[in-house]
């Protein structure tokens, strides 16, 4: 069913029609990090789509953390990832945030939360989006778009997307499948 979408992209907000495909996550209770990817068929032809990758974290820092800032991971003072419980978090190896629990008043004042990244990427056709999903460090667009390539190794959560997404659009099946001569 066509519905209106909106996918972050950093600051920048992607609104549209669409149909949601697929979703699919690697959130496992004992992860400190995890990714949700999430994949729309826009719906004019040809097959175009719209990929949202969102990072999540369960991590916090002491606000002078080295390791956060050295890797600009964007820090808040709000809630964590997705409204996590608070005691599900998880104290940065690196910074050893201390004796304070997550539950104790002062927290937020001392600490920081690592903050949802988002991605957001419109992709023009099933073949870009695979080679999207096969090297899912580089940011596809329109206006640069990657070398379709049969041979594309997709990393687990790629494929677990695909393998959802697939059956429910003929075009990204066809371009899935690998048919040897």
């Amino acid at each position: 069913m066509v519905e209106q979408h909106e996918v972050r992209d950093g600051s920048r907000i992607i609104r549209f029609q669409g149909t949601l495909l697929a979703t699919a996550s690697s959130e496992r209770p004992v992860s400190p990090r995890f990714v949700e990817l999430t994949l729309f068929a826009l719906p004019s032809p040809p097959p175009a789509y719209v990929l949202s990758r969102v990072q999540y974290s369960r991590v916090f820092h002491v606000q002078t953390c080295e390791q956060a800032l050295r890797n600009h991971l964007p820090l808040g003072v709000d809630s964590p990832a997705r409204g996590l419980d608070l005691t599900s978090l998880s104290p940065c190896v690196y910074c050893n945030p201390g004796p304070y629990l997550p539950t104790d008043p002062d927290f937020k004042t001392t600490h920081r939360f690592e903050v949802p990244r988002h991605f957001g990427a419109i992709i023009d056709t099933p073949a870009h989006l695979l080679s999207a999903l096969a090297h899912p460090s580089t940011r596809p667009s329109r206006a640069h778009t990657l070398t379709p390539s049969a041979n594309n190794q997709l990393p687990w959560l790629s494929r677990q997307l695909v393998d959802a997404a697939a059956p429910r659009d003929p075009a990204l099946q066809a371009a899935y499948n690998i048919s040897i001569p």
